[in-house]
């Protein structure tokens, strides 16, 4: 469930768009943090074993440094966040792009 809520989470980064003073940075650092995400979990995808074989410790090694990129990344994020809400000079600023972020402004950090 963890899996499938971070891919979903992760995916509205390819389309978020940040406005404002530092918006073009900003939002060239999301693309960055997605695109990375997009490595990580292609590469966690890809592993040439059977997921099933519950045996093997090799799906708790890779899903291990798959959370951490994860971390990583949320770590990232948050202070990306962090600067886009220090930019924001409304209150509906505020709100668009609390929107913007909805779900992964919830993830722990």
């Amino acid at each position: 469930l963890d899996l499938t809520q971070t891919v979903l989470q992760f995916n509205k980064l390819e389309k978020i768009e940040i406005g404002g003073t530092k918006g073009k940075t900003l939002t060239t650092s999301v693309r960055q943090i997605f695109a990375d995400f997009l490595q990580a979990l292609t590469k966690f995808q890809e592993v040439k074993y059977d997921i099933m074989d519950v045996e093997s410790k090799e799906f708790d090694d890779d899903f291990y440094e798959f959370r951490c990129v994860i971390k990583e990344l949320e770590r990232r994020l948050g202070s990306v966040i962090t600067q886009a809400f220090d930019d924001c000079t409304t209150v509906g600023n505020t709100f668009k792009l609390m929107d913007s972020f909805e779900g992964l402004l919830e993830r722990e950090i």
